[in-house]
């Protein structure tokens, strides 16, 4: 029976929880009115400190996300072609999907506070910082159906559940990157909520079979 390092039944549970509890978060995200709305800076400075927090939260479950993902490339073992790869793109996820936040989270907070005598710059500024968290979130959510379908490739094995996951990451992983790259999925909440949804299925089954010693 092969034996589990406490190391990566701890990287396994820290991609669990922060899979659900980023889903969780998701459906507190909190959403900003219409750009020409006369009380703008009021309604961003009401919802700052939501919009901060959940944010902030999000930005540690990626950081979570990377973390065990990182102990999944080290029992895979660093020789292998598949996982550099994978690594390679889900590091680029990882940075992308901090900046996204810090754009909608803080950014907008932060302008808000300081154009808040001057409507006609803030909007336009929101729609800067908008557009920057889009691109970012689009480009990370692609990264990470990348990052997945690579270390699926590692992960193959002729028979077994971790096949099973491996496949499925075969599938999910190209399903995410082109249906938000193509714009079928465009990341509104609802849409970010379907993409972590997707690529948190694929962290919590590989979660399970870290603790259980099979990666």
């Amino acid at each position: 029976m092969q034996q589990t390092k406490p190391s990566t039944a701890i990287a396994g549970s820290v991609l669990i929880f922060c899979s659900l509890a980023a889903l969780l978060f998701m459906t507190h995200h909190p959403t900003l009115g219409d750009p020409g709305y006369k009380n703008l800076s009021a309604e961003i400075a009401a919802e700052a400190g939501v919009n901060s927090f959940v944010h902030g939260a999000m930005i540690v479950f990626v950081l979570g996300f990377y973390f065990g993902i990182s102990q999944l490339a080290h029992s895979l073992g660093a020789a292998n072609a598949a996982v550099n790869a994978g690594m390679i793109a889900f590091a680029t996820a990882t940075v992308m999907m901090v900046g996204a936040p810090l754009a909608s989270g803080f950014i907008i907070s932060g302008l808000a506070e300081r154009l808040a005598d001057d409507a006609e710059q803030l909007r336009a500024q929101i729609v800067f910082a908008g557009t920057v968290n889009q691109v970012l979130a689009k480009g990370g959510s692609a990264f990470y159906g990348a990052g997945i379908f690579l270390m699926s490739v590692a992960l193959l094995k002729p028979t077994g559940l971790t096949n099973l996951i491996a496949m499925f990451g075969l599938v999910a992983g190209p399903v995410i990157a082109i249906s938000v790259l193509s714009g079928r999925v465009a990341l509104s909440v609802a849409g970010m909520t379907a993409v972590i949804a997707l690529m948190g299925a694929w962290f919590v089954f590989v979660g399970v079979q870290m603790i259980r010693g099979k990666v």
